[in-house]
């Protein structure tokens, strides 16, 4: 497959469309005047969803939901990573709302039970302490 873009251009780049990649991955939204991502919803071939801002056409706050898990990550990225502050729920319900660092849960946090249990964790090279 190859990639191809169908939207509009301006001065000759892309502006705003849909860009279909050779992977499979579908990106639909604004592009920058580099011609990168800048504001949009990603589908990628794998399910996995983001729709957000992309910075230098990375990742870079949003929400992230996982096909496979049905997991969904709300917060900041840095290299396609969870890192800064963000939550997740999970597809059980519980969710957890806190720091996180190279895509761990890292600093404090609050971790709250789908049962309304609520515990403050602290979180160490993704050791979690309660």
């Amino acid at each position: 497959m190859t990639a191809f873009y169908i939207g509009e251009f301006e001065k000759g780049r892309k502006k705003e469309g849909c860009l279909t990649y050779e992977n499979g991955d579908v990106y639909t939204g604004t592009f920058n005047a580099a011609g990168l991502r800048e504001s949009g919803h990603i589908k990628f071939a794998n399910g996995d969803e983001f729709a957000g801002i992309f910075e230098g056409g990375a990742i870079k706050c949003g929400n992230m939901t996982f096909k496979e898990s049905g997991d969904v990550y709300s917060g900041e990225f840095e290299e396609s990573m969870f890192h800064g502050g963000g939550g997740i729920i999970y597809s059980n319900g519980d969710k957890y709302s806190g720091e996180f660092e190279n895509g761990k849960k890292h600093g404090a946090g609050v971790f709250t039970f789908a049962i309304r249990e609520e515990k403050n964790v602290a979180q160490e090279e993704n050791k979690q302490t309660m």
